[in-house]
């Protein structure tokens, strides 16, 4: 077997193989730096959550608008269109749904169900990013040093 196809079959086996590990690793490098930013472990888990749920969406509009050619009139592209055509609706349709739907709507509605508990944090995991100056207060800084200002017995 060779050819486009054979390269296809290829190329999609390759991808298909290593995608449930770069998923993870994505997963739980999100997770651990926002966990050493906030201290807190369920806002990591509430911001894969919802960011998974915007993933999901954009590539169902994207499935539904490019699969059979859906307002392929109104969007401007042919029933066969371009990587160009398909990045570039796939890019602003996943800033639109990120910004509108997740944070103007579904992140609002988990922090308003979530209460109190979204902030939740085990005796370690809290101190832990204050230990290493992660913490949004940090120490405070030191004064700098104001204007000399001489008294009178001082000038000559």
């Amino acid at each position: 077997m060779g050819g486009v196809d054979a390269v296809l079959v290829d190329s999609k086996h390759s991808v298909g193989r290593r995608l449930p590990l770069a998923v993870a690793l994505v997963g739980l490098t999100t997770f651990l730096l926002l966990f050493l930013f906030t201290g807190r472990v369920v806002q990591p888990l509430r911001a894969l959550l919802l960011n998974m749920i915007s993933l999901g969406a954009t590539l169902g509009v994207m499935t539904w608008i490019f699969q059979d050619g859906r307002l392929s009139s109104l969007l401007g592209f042919t029933a066969q269109p371009t990587d160009v055509s398909m990045t570039g609706l796939g890019s602003g349709l996943a800033i639109l749904i990120d910004a509108v739907a997740v944070r103007g709507v579904l992140v609002p509605a988990a922090m308003r169900l979530l209460g109190r508990s979204a902030w939740y944090a085990p005796g370690f995991p809290r101190r832990f990013p204050a230990r290493f100056g992660l913490s949004e207060g940090g120490s405070a800084p030191e004064a700098a040093p104001g204007p000399l200002v001489r008294g009178a017995s001082e000038v000559h």
